[in-house]
């Protein structure tokens, strides 16, 4: 999800949200404004909460830095990610 994405979809939440309390206050039974209020206040709240893949992947390599130190005749094996050792 990109930037402008996330943007869109928040702009969407909040309207969603306004006509959910906009329509508790003028509803006879609170039942179903009710529920879509909570709903939308849980998406809202979610969005910002989750995470791209893109701003995981940039916020994982900001922070990846590898470093190794190894005795005297020993094998030395480094990677970013998960390898299989056959010997």
């Amino acid at each position: 999800m990109t930037k402008n994405a996330k943007k869109i979809i928040i702009a969407i939440e909040i309207i969603v949200l306004i006509i959910s309390i906009i329509w508790l206050i003028n509803a006879e039974e609170f039942e179903e404004p009710l529920i879509v209020l909570l709903v939308s206040i849980s998406a809202l709240i979610g969005t910002f909460f989750v995470k791209s893949k893109e701003e995981k992947k940039e916020k994982q390599d900001s922070k990846t830095t590898l470093s190794q130190k190894a005795g005297k005749k020993s094998n030395q094996y480094m990677s970013k990610g998960d390898m299989t050792i056959k010997k």
